[in-house]
């Protein structure tokens, strides 16, 4: 078997979610030391109340060639315990009802496999920094709490993508949480109902009013949670409801944030409803032109492998976004999986196998391009 297949069935099957992902950064110390790495674990989990940090190597290099960082994240989606691999035909799937959790195993092995490739080939080569983080599926959180001081490179390729390999997100998305608070007035449901303000009928009057889903081709939205009432024998006098808005451009953002804002005084209006919103910006968009050296450079490591990259918008938050918001350009690069986040999981081999050679191609070209 194949050893970046092979690594890609050890990891998935050790058990690991958001802020636990103990187990998992153990396992790659142990690759770390194999690959002769420096390397250090942040203190992220104290910061999140997770079990560990974001992981940091380094592979010392000549100082005339530009550093390069990978990045990948340890954490998976819930439904991600007893994963069961199991190779048919040409991909992997899980025999057990669980994910796959290729979404970022995937990352993790093809970037260790590609870094072990660079040296067995004694490709002369710059600093490589690689940033495995944690807690990424919630909220993109690890690598919010890097120290990105101690970071050298301006480049970074995140492999963390879905699609087949080739599919290249250069342009991410910006992420704002909503939460819309209603207040209403409690009274007995029995006594005195008329006395009463039922705040849940505020909540569907707003929800009933507003646009949500697909918006238009760069904006999403969706309120997914809501809390509110103590006892059907009380008027329930608060109701919490939360969601998000998502956008390739801030500035239809701005115009959804006013659309709501508009809706909730216009209820107010007409009712005697309170409403408080508040929006928190989870992370901020990207756009990395294909036309920049990280782009050209990684186009030209595709053509090594007979691959021809497709740049397109991604639809998700990722390390990437944070990793530009902090002067690294970062681009999202999808290493063969489908139906991430699902039971349907699965992922290509052939392109695993070629993401860890996609790694050391990276590698090797930076090195001729210095050289040049």
């Amino acid at each position: 078997m194949d050893e970046v297949v092979k690594d890609f069935m050890d990891f998935v099957r050790i058990d690991a979610s958001s802020k636990n992902e103990r187990k998992i950064a153990d396992k790659i110390i142990e690759k770390f030391k194999l690959l002769d790495l420096d390397y250090y674990e942040d203190d992220t989990g104290k910061k999140i109340g997770g079990n560990s940090g974001n992981l940091i190597g380094k592979l010392k290099g000549d100082a005339n060639i530009e550093p390069v960082m990978f990045s990948a994240h340890m954490d998976r989606v819930s439904n991600g315990t007893g994963i069961m691999p199991y190779i048919d035909g040409d991909i992997i799937i899980s025999k057990s009802n669980t994910i796959l959790a290729a979404d970022d195993i995937a990352g993790i092995v093809s970037i260790l496999n590609g870094i072990k490739k660079a040296k067995d080939e004694k490709i002369n080569h710059g600093d490589i920094e690689i940033v495995f983080t944690v807690c990424e599926e919630k909220g993109v959180t690890g690598s919010k709490f890097l120290d990105y001081s101690r970071l050298n490179s301006k480049k970074c390729y995140v492999f963390d993508s879905s699609g087949r390999l080739g599919r290249v997100v250069n342009q991410g998305i910006t992420k704002n949480t909503i939460k819309v608070e209603v207040f209403g007035k409690p009274s007995h449901a029995g006594n005195e109902p008329e006395k009463g303000i039922n705040a849940i009928i505020g909540a569907s009057k707003f929800l009933s009013s507003i646009k949500e889903g697909r918006l238009n081709k760069l904006t999403t939205s969706n309120f997914g949670i809501i809390n509110g009432g103590k006892a059907t024998n009380v008027v329930c006098d608060y109701v919490e409801i939360i969601g998000e808005v998502r956008s390739q451009d801030d500035e239809e953002i701005k115009k959804y944030k006013d659309n709501l804002f508009n809706i909730a005084k216009e209820i107010e209006k007409n009712s005697q409803f309170k409403f408080n919103l508040n929006f928190e910006e989870n992370y901020k968009g990207f756009n990395v032109h294909k036309e920049k050296k990280i782009c050209r450079l990684l186009e030209k490591s595709f053509n090594d492998i007979n691959i021809k990259p497709v740049f397109e918008k991604g639809g998700g938050g990722m390390d990437a976004n944070r990793f530009n918001a902090n002067n690294i350009d970062s681009v999202g690069v999808a290493t063969g999986y489908n139906n991430n986040h699902t039971n349907e999981e699965e992922i290509i081999i052939k392109d695993l196998q070629k993401s860890s050679e996609l790694v050391k191609n990276i590698i090797r070209n930076i090195s001729k391009k210095q050289e040049e």
